[in-house]
C-alpha cells in the first residue's frame, strides 16, 4: 500500500472498496495499513504483478496508460470477455456504459 499525503489524500482517510475483501476477512487489516503509514511504513507491499493490474486496470477505464505487449494482450482478452458478457446480458439492445464510477460515503 502506498501511503498517500494528506494534501493528496481522495479518500480523506477512509479506506478503498477495491480492498474491501480483505478488510471483510480481516477486520485489523485497515487498521493495520493506516498504523503502518503512520509510521512510515509499508502494509500489503505492491508487486510488479500489483502493479501491472493497476495500469491494465486504469487502461481498460478509459485512461492512457502505456501497457507492455503482454499487457496490452491481458487487455484485449479482458475488453472481448467484458464484450462478451455485455451481448450475453444485454444482447442487441442499447446500453449505457460506464467504465468507471466512483462514489464516496460521507459520515455526518
Amino acid at each position: 500500500m502506498i501511503c498517500p499525503s494528506d494534501n493528496d489524500d481522495e479518500r480523506k482517510g477512509l479506506p478503498s472498496a477495491s480492498n474491501w475483501r480483505r478488510y471483510e476477512l480481516c477486520h485489523g487489516s485497515y487498521q493495520l495499513e493506516q498504523e503502518a503509514c503512520r509510521l512510515g511504513q509499508e502494509a500489503h507491499k505492491a508487486s510488479a504483478e500489483a502493479r501491472s493490474g493497476e495500469r491494465i486496470h486504469a487502461f481498460l477505464a478509459g485512461e492512457s496508460v502505456e501497457l507492455s505487449q503482454e499487457e496490452m494482450t491481458n487487455a484485449q482478452f479482458l475488453e472481448e470477455r467484458i464484450q462478451d458478457q455485455v451481448k450475453r446480458i444485454f444482447g442487441d439492445a442499447q446500453v449505457l456504459e460506464i467504465k468507471e464510477k466512483r462514489f464516496w460515503l460521507h459520515g455526518r
